[in-house]
């Protein structure tokens, strides 16, 4: 009966130990998740900075980079106004071009008229 008795609080006391060790697993296995969800969201957070301040950086270097093009224009504002009287002139030798083309096509059917006696309108088609 001694033995028995023994026995069992052998047994009692291994599985009261087997629970210990098991709800410390338990335990630590919760706190292992919490450090690991810790972990995630300081990690989160770090790439969010991150492309923050990229964000950021990308900005202010494309407002420098006008600003500056602003101010070099508005430095250089006479090379402007010479461009702008560039396409008024360009439109002048279109014009130029043009009306020699014309006076060109207009003697070529006068000289073909009276070199080959042709009609007026054969003239103009060839």
């Amino acid at each position: 009966m001694k033995e028995a008795e023994m026995a069992r609080k052998q047994a009692k006391a291994e599985a009261d130990r087997a629970e210990r060790v098991l709800q410390q697993a338990r335990k630590e296995e919760h706190e292992r998740y919490k450090e690991q969800e810790k972990t995630r969201k300081i990690e989160e957070q770090a790439k969010s900075s991150k492309m923050a301040y990229k964000s950021l950086f990308i900005g202010n270097g494309i407002f420098f980079t006008i600003t500056l093009a602003f101010l070099m224009a508005y430095n250089k504002r006479s090379v402007f106004t010479e461009v702008l009287k560039w396409f008024p002139d360009r439109f002048n030798n279109i014009k130029g071009v043009a009306l020699w083309s014309k006076r060109i096509y207009i003697g070529a059917a006068t000289l073909i008229n009276e070199h080959w006696k042709l009609s007026v309108v054969w003239c103009y088609v060839i």
